[in-house]
């Protein structure tokens, strides 16, 4: 919804150059496409290889709880690849508040992946694929750049760049990049010049 609000406000300002209804028809045209690839990539976070109808219900719900527990996404949606199938008892639970609307989430996600033809391994691989690990958060940046220019220090600049050229490895010697980041960086502003 942010992304076709973005194109209105676009096309507005498009308004002396290209005719209104134009742009109105096209954004019209946009919007389905916009929808389905959105649903199409979440439906792929998730594992689900099928499309079911249910499944847009499924991934609205869970947005909804992840934006209620101001949850960190990135590293949610790592962990969600290692959801066990058969036991809905997972360590994710532990990352609400409210646990009680994860685990009706969760038996509702565990009903549905039992629906996939892909075993649990499977599953898990193509999530890992398409469900990064790693990305640069401004916390990680900022003292990428402290470093970088106060102890001319470049080794978090050359760590972040090889992190973020494969953010879907494991890279286990830097697990503590991969972690949401700590209350005093949430708030971290790093401007288009950093």
């Amino acid at each position: 919804s942010m992304g076709l609000w973005n194109l209105n406000v676009l096309a507005q300002s498009l308004t002396s150059l290209i005719d209104t209804d134009t742009l109105k028809q096209l954004l019209a045209r946009y919007e389905p496409q916009l929808i389905n690839t959105f649903n199409r990539l979440m439906r792929h976070k998730l594992g689900f290889e099928k499309e079911l109808t249910d499944d847009n219900e499924l991934i609205k719900d869970l947005l909804d709880l992840l934006q209620q527990e101001r949850g960190d996404y990135t590293v949610f949606f790592r962990q969600l690849c290692n959801f066990d199938d058969q036991n809905q008892q997972n360590d994710l639970r532990d990352y609400f508040k409210n646990r009680d609307a994860f685990d009706q989430w969760a038996c509702r996600y565990q009903a549905r992946i039992a629906l996939e033809s892909t075993n649990q391994t499977q599953r898990q691989q193509a999530m890992r694929r398409c469900n990064p690990k790693y990305i640069l958060r401004n916390y990680l940046a900022q003292q990428a750049i402290e470093k970088a220019t106060v102890e001319h220090d470049f080794s978090m600049v050359n760590t972040l760049l090889t992190l973020l050229q494969s953010p879907y490895d494991e890279h286990p010697e830097h697990e503590d990049l991969a972690q949401a980041a700590p209350q005093w960086g949430k708030g971290l502003e790093i401007s288009c010049s950093s």
